[in-house]
């Protein structure tokens, strides 16, 4: 069952928190920074998994703490990026700003 959450979301006894982020995101504010604060852990994967695998937005990422708390990440695109990333032979991936 999901529950509507009120006042600070780590305070809760949720076993699972879900929070949209980017590839790209630098967690230097709001609930990314609290969260990174908390769980330096959780940075630091997330970091590795987003350079060595190039998730695509949509993707879903899922951590879980020592405490048994899960963290539950959908990836969005960041801005003037495209929603989808092209597999290039030799070179990975490459992904190509949006059209004007």
């Amino acid at each position: 069952m999901i529950r509507e959450v009120e006042g600070d979301i780590l305070l809760s006894r949720a076993q699972v928190l879900a929070h949209g982020v980017s590839p790209d995101d630098d967690f230097r504010q709001g609930l990314a920074l609290a969260l990174r604060e908390r769980w330096p852990a959780l940075y630091k994967d997330f970091r590795h998994y987003c350079q060595s695998q190039s998730p695509d937005p949509g993707t879903l990422w899922s951590w879980m703490g020592a405490d048994g708390r899960r963290i539950v990440w959908p990836l969005y695109a960041a801005a003037g990026r495209r929603p989808w990333c092209e597999a290039r032979p030799g070179n990975g991936r490459e992904c190509q700003p949006l059209p004007p």
